[in-house]
């Protein structure tokens, strides 16, 4: 009888080790997952708003080609990634029959053009470069991803540049 209670009392300790054991687990455990699911996130998202950049400099090489203007064209395109900030003061671009384009005031302000060659018409190509700060979403992972000098209203911005080179119409 001893003996049973014995193996009882030695059951309920080791029991109580483990509940204990697994509790630091956890807690050791979760803010690593935790980091490493936001970091991911973050990579996204980065990954995402530079295709948009890269999209938004085809889309003002093209402008320039059919005498468009390039860095409207680039502001509207990145409008999508410019960022949550809450300045309704900035005028955006009013889409025909849609209103007002969100966020693309702060597009404005985050975005800008460089056109190479842009009076030479005889040049073969023309060239677009097109600049972006996109506003990093997630803060404390946001800290490894930014890029210097890439601040507007004080959070953390990845400056993206992307070229893009296309061929002028022959005539």
């Amino acid at each position: 009888m001893n003996r049973a209670r014995d193996m009882r009392q030695t059951e309920c300790t080791l029991r109580r080790q483990c509940r204990g054991q697994i509790l630091v687990e956890f807690a050791v455990a979760l803010p690593l997952i935790l980091g490493l699911t936001v970091g991911i996130m973050q990579m996204a998202l980065l990954v995402a708003a530079k295709v948009v950049v890269n999209h938004a400099a085809f889309v003002a090489a093209r402008a320039e080609l059919v005498g468009e203007d390039p860095e409207e064209a680039a502001e509207i395109s990145c409008a999508p990634v410019a960022g949550m900030s809450k300045d309704q003061d900035l005028p955006g671009y009013e889409i025909p029959g849609r209103g007002v384009l969100p966020r693309s005031g702060l597009s404005r302000e985050k975005t800008s053009v460089a056109v190479v060659h842009p009076d030479a018409p005889l040049e073969p190509a023309v060239r677009v470069d097109v600049t972006h700060d996109f506003e990093l979403v997630f803060p404390v992972v946001g800290e490894l991803f930014k890029t210097a000098g890439a601040e507007h209203g004080g959070r953390p911005h990845r400056r993206f540049v992307e070229t893009c080179t296309l061929a002028r119409r022959w005539e």
